[in-house]
Order: C-alpha cells, then sequence, then structure tokens
C-alpha cells in the first residue's frame, strides 16, 4: 500500500505545480490588467458541465455526488476565464468538503444577473476566515492546521476573473451545514 501512496504522489504533484503555476501567472495577469477578455453570451449550465467534464475523474475516484440544477441562462463571459474561476470553487469544494461528498451547482437567473452557485455538504466555513478568504495567498485556520495543499490563490483568482467580469463574488455558510459561493455575473442580453 506505501508503493501505491508514492506512486500516486510521484503521479499527482506534477499536475498539481503546473496548476499552481498556472494560477500564479494568471493572478499576475489580471491583477496588472494583461489578460485579455473576449465576452460573448455563454451558457451558465453549459460551463458547468463543462466543468463536470474535466473533472469527472477525480469526482468518481473522491466518490462524490455531483448535481446540476436550475433553469439555464446566458451570461456575458469570457468562457475560458469563468471556466478556470468554476473549476477552482469546485476543486475547493472537492478539498474541504470531503466529509460530505456532495456538491451541488445551481444557476438562478434574474432579469439583468445570473446567479452560480456552488454548494458543499462539508464543515462550512469558520466566521474568522470568511472577510479574508479572497484575499491572494490568504489560507483559512483549518488549511493551515491541517496541512492541507494549497497556494492560497484559488479563491483570490475566483474574484479577480468574476470581478473583470464586472460581477461579485460571496462566500457564506449553509443553514444546513457546509459552503456555498455565489458568482453573479451580467445576464447576456441581446
Amino acid at each position: 500500500t506505501k508503493v501505491r501512496e508514492y506512486g500516486a504522489v510521484v503521479r499527482d504533484e506534477p499536475t498539481r505545480l503546473n496548476s499552481m503555476v498556472e494560477q500564479v501567472l494568471r493572478f499576475s495577469a489580471i491583477e496588472s490588467g494583461r489578460l485579455p477578455l473576449e465576452f460573448d453570451a455563454m451558457s451558465a449550465r453549459g460551463m458547468l458541465a463543462a466543468v463536470e467534464i474535466e473533472l469527472r475523474e477525480s469526482v468518481l475516484r473522491e466518490g462524490f455526488t455531483w448535481k446540476i440544477e436550475g433553469l439555464d441562462a446566458d451570461v456575458r463571459a469570457d468562457g475560458n476565464a469563468i471556466h478556470v474561476a468554476l473549476r477552482n470553487l469546485a476543486e475547493n469544494a472537492m478539498k474541504h468538503a470531503a466529509a460530505g461528498k456532495w456538491l451541488r451547482f445551481s444557476v438562478q437567473p434574474s432579469e439583468k444577473t445570473v446567479d452560480i452557485i456552488v454548494e458543499d455538504q462539508g464543515p462550512g466555513i469558520p466566521d474568522e476566515d470568511l472577510p479574508r478568504l479572497f484575499e491572494p495567498f490568504y489560507r483559512g485556520a483549518d488549511s493551515r492546521r491541517s496541512q492541507r495543499r494549497g497556494s492560497g490563490l484559488g479563491l483570490a483568482l475566483v474574484e479577480r476573473i468574476v470581478r473583470a467580469h464586472g460581477g461579485a463574488v460571496r462566500a457564506e455558510n449553509r443553514h444546513e451545514g457546509g459552503a456555498r459561493f455565489v458568482i453573479t455575473l451580467p445576464a447576456y442580453n441581446t
């Protein structure tokens, strides 16, 4: 079993490091205004489905239940950038909500905006961490205590991407337990 453990580390470490470098470069480009965004009408449910396809192997391997709910709506977005933001939220939920093994993604359109919601049934977010979650390099107390891997850039990158779209993101705890992240983007109105 130790051989399998070490094999998994050797297999996963280059992917993790590559992802971290990608996040640092993307964050730097957004902060400096060098990341050109190409806005178009993008299906909110379609973007969630693309993230599900990309993460399907991890979802199955980790035993998560993944649900996409709500009415579809088009948002005004750069599909690649929002894909990164949604993937970061999904990976973050999987990392922190391992005990719950349940992720729900939903789309809630209104006249001018569309909310894309990512929820889990994990332990939730400690109150002292909520105000700082989107700060670059901030890692919550639980992550530091458990020595959970991460750069502290994932949520900061989500916030910068969403803000570059004229949107907003917020984090909160669910009454039922777990965390909820809500991305609000401008609706695409023809």
